[in-house]
């Protein structure tokens, strides 16, 4: 299981995105928003990405990851279906990946 977070550190992290929405700079690694709930938590062998845009493939090493797995479809869940569920399943699409929401 891959996970995603998103985390701004440096002022140029999240580009255009965080012009857009400045709200984000707040996302931060001390802001507990940006942890992952304890109810779906990561087990051991999982794997957190931490991402800065929409995507779970933009900007992440995920598709690399999941071709050295052999994966060839991925089950995507998150809380924005219309953001970043909708932005993974698009670049999950692009790079040849079969994606179910």
């Amino acid at each position: 299981i891959f996970y995603t977070k998103v985390c701004f550190e440096h002022p140029t992290d999240g580009g255009i995105f965080t012009q857009k929405i400045p709200l984000l700079r707040t996302w931060t690694k001390d802001n507990p928003l940006v942890e992952i709930d304890d109810n779906v938590a990561p087990r051991a062998g999982d794997s957190v990405l931490v991402k800065q845009y929409p995507s779970a493939f933009f900007g992440t090493n995920l598709a690399c990851n999941l071709r050295a797995i052999n994966v060839d479809t991925c089950i995507i869940i998150g809380c924005s279906t219309s953001g970043c569920i909708r932005a993974s399943v698009l670049d999950g699409m692009q790079h040849g990946f079969r994606c179910i929401v």
